[in-house]
């Protein structure tokens, strides 16, 4: 039988960027880092004081890896540093 563990992120309204470990990471980028990580997209709660959204993850549950990574920044891809995670200009 497949164990699943699960993870929940606050996603903004405007859904343009998420503030991870000091950083503004544009939000499809930081989906596409955890759906590299196995982590998949199952649901999505709009917050009733429209500060934006409850985005609910899965993946198998796996003993080596760390359920934490969630919560951390991506790093920039440097075989393509037109397309990085980090946004340094946003504010």
């Amino acid at each position: 039988m497949t164990r699943w563990e699960y993870a929940r992120v606050h996603v903004p309204v405007d859904m343009e960027y998420i503030q991870l470990q000091d950083q503004k990471i544009r939000v499809v980028d930081y989906l596409n880092y955890l759906g590299d990580k196995g982590w998949e997209l199952v649901g999505v709660i709009p917050l009733g004081d429209s500060s934006g959204y409850i985005f609910f993850f899965k993946r198998p549950k796996d003993e080596s890896l760390s359920p934490r990574e969630i919560f951390e920044a991506p790093s920039p891809d440097p075989e393509h540093p037109e397309s990085t995670s980090r946004d340094q200009s946003a504010t």
